[in-house]
C-alpha cells in the first residue's frame, strides 16, 4: 500500500470512528429545529430561519420547537399555551388539577397523543390515543433531551443618549453589544400579566457565567458573528422519568424533592414509571410535577407534562421576556440518539438588533458515545499522530539537505506554487 493510500485509509478510519457515516446525519432529527432550512416566504413564519420579529419567536416555539421535542406532532389544540392551569412562575400558586381533569369539555386540551388520529391540517389527529409511559420512553430514546433545555438571554441596560452619542426620543438608548455606550443589563425584570399594576413576584434574574459554568458563546449569523460572555438571564426545562410518583411541588431547590434520587438515567437499570418535568423560571426557584397516569385508560399519560412546558413557554411571552432591550436569546439543548450512541449539543440563537430585527442562527456539536467507537477513535488518533510525526521527520531530513534556493522552491511546491512562475 502506497504512503498516500495508507494516510487516506488512516484518516478515513479516524473519521468513521468519530461519526456514524452516513447515519450520523439522522442521529439528531431536524424536527427540534423544525426545520432550520425553511421557506423564506413561509406564510405562517414558523420556520426557524424565517423568524424576523419577536412575535415569530413565540409562534415558532408553539408550532415547531415543543411539538418537535415532545412527540413530533401537533399542536392540535385551539388555544396553545393557554394560561392559568400550572402558573409555574408563581411559587405561591397551585396547579389547577380540578380544571384539568374535571373542567368543561375543551377547557383543557391534551396535545400529547400518539399519531393514530384522524384529520389533517389545523384540526388534526382527532380521537388519537394518549401514549403510555413506555411510548414516551421510545420517543426519548430516539431523541433524548432529558439533560434539559436552557433558555438564556442577554440584555442591554438603559443608557442615556448622550453616552450613546446619538439623539433619541425620551433620551434613552439601548445600543448594540459592541456599540458606543453599551452596558449589559443585570437588574431583575419582568411584566406581571395578571396584575399589571404590581411588579412581578418572581422576576427574571441575571446569572454570571461562573455561576452557570457557561462558556463564551458566539453568534453563527453572518450578519453578526458577535461574541457573548455566557452570562445572562436563564430559565430551564428539564424533562425526566421517575421510578416513583413525585407530587407537585414549588420553591427553592432545597424545598423541593431532589429528583436525582428517583430519576431514571440511561443505562442505570431503573424502571421509568412516570413522566415528569422540572421547570425553573428564574434559576432560583423550581416547579416540579409528574404525570399521574390515567388508571381508567390503562395508565396512559394525561398530557400535563407537555401542557406545563408549553404554558411555561407562553408565560415567558406574557411576562415580556423578550423586548426592546433583548440582544440575544439562546436555546441550548443537549440531544442524544440512544439507539445510535450519538450525542449532540444544539444551540439555537436569536439576536435582536437595536432596530428590532431578529437574526436567527444555530450550530451543533456532535460526538459518539459508544465505548467501542471511542476506543476506535483513540486507536486511529494515535495511528494518525504516528504517521504525522513520521512524515514530518522525513520532510525535516529532506529540508536539511537542501540549499537555500532549493529550500524555498520545495516549500513553494508543497503549497502547489510553481517556482518557475516566480522566476526562480
Amino acid at each position: 500500500m502506497s504512503d498516500g493510500r495508507a494516510r487516506a485509509r488512516t484518516y478515513s478510519s479516524l473519521t468513521r470512528s468519530l461519526k456514524l457515516l452516513p447515519t450520523d446525519l439522522l442521529a439528531v432529527p431536524p424536527r427540534a429545529c423544525s426545520s432550520t432550512t425553511g421557506n423564506a416566504y413561509d406564510n405562517d413564519l414558523k420556520e426557524f430561519n424565517t423568524i424576523r420579529r419577536i412575535a415569530d419567536i413565540w409562534q415558532w416555539g408553539n408550532a415547531l420547537l415543543w411539538p418537535g421535542l415532545l412527540g413530533n406532532i401537533g399542536p392540535t389544540c385551539a388555544a396553545v399555551g393557554k394560561g392559568s392551569f400550572f402558573r409555574s412562575a408563581d411559587m405561591n400558586a397551585t396547579t389547577n388539577y380540578s380544571a384539568i381533569y374535571n373542567g368543561a369539555p375543551g377547557d383543557f386540551c391534551n396535545d400529547d397523543r400518539l399519531q393514530d388520529g384522524e384529520g389533517y391540517g389545523i384540526v388534526a389527529n382527532e380521537g388519537a390515543t394518549p401514549p403510555l409511559v413506555a411510548d414516551v420512553v421510545d420517543r426519548f430514546n430516539q431523541m433524548d433531551w432529558t439533560d434539559g433545555l436552557r433558555i438564556l438571554q442577554v440584555r442591554a441596560a438603559s443608557t442615556s443618549a448622550t453616552l450613546c452619542a446619538t439623539d433619541t426620543i425620551g433620551g434613552t438608548c439601548y445600543p448594540e453589544p459592541d456599540g458606543v455606550g453599551y452596558v449589559e443589563d443585570t437588574a431583575p425584570f419582568g411584566y406581571n400579566a395578571t396584575h399589571p399594576e404590581q411588579p412581578l413576584s418572581y422576576p427574571f434574574r441575571w446569572r454570571s457565567a461562573e455561576e452557570m459554568g457557561s462558556a463564551k458563546m458566539w453568534s453563527a449569523s453572518p450578519s453578526s458573528f458577535r461574541g457573548y460572555s455566557g452570562a445572562g438571564y436563564v430559565s430551564f426545562v428539564i424533562p425526566f422519568f421517575s421510578e416513583v410518583f413525585l407530587r407537585d411541588e414549588r420553591g427553592t431547590p432545597s424545598q423541593v424533592t431532589d429528583f436525582q434520587r428517583y430519576r431514571v438515567l440511561r443505562g442505570d437499570g431503573r424502571k421509568p414509571n412516570f413522566f415528569c418535568v422540572r421547570l425553573s423560571w428564574d434559576s432560583h426557584h423550581v416547579h416540579q410535577l409528574c404525570d399521574p397516569n390515567d388508571p381508567s385508560r390503562q395508565n396512559r399519560t394525561t398530557g400535563i407534562v407537555r401542557a406545563a412546558i408549553v404554558e411555561f413557554w407562553n408565560d415567558l411571552k406574557r411576562a415580556h421576556y423578550v423586548d426592546a432591550r433583548t440582544r440575544m436569546v439562546e436555546l441550548l439543548v443537549p440531544l442524544t440518539s440512544n439507539h445510535l450512541g450519538v450525542k449532540s449539543t444544539a444551540r439555537l440563537m436569536l439576536e435582536i438588533t437595536s432596530t428590532g430585527a431578529v437574526l436567527p442562527s444555530y450550530d451543533t456539536l456532535t460526538r459518539v458515545s459508544r465505548q467501542s467507537q471511542m476506543d476506535d477513535t483513540d486507536f486511529w488518533r494515535k495511528i494518525g499522530l504516528a504517521f504525522t510525526c513520521f512524515f514530518c521527520l522525513m520532510e525535516l531530513l529532506e529540508l536539511l539537505g537542501l540549499e537555500d534556493g532549493d529550500h524555498f522552491c520545495h516549500l513553494a511546491a508543497l503549497l502547489a506554487t510553481d517556482c518557475r512562475g516566480l522566476g526562480l
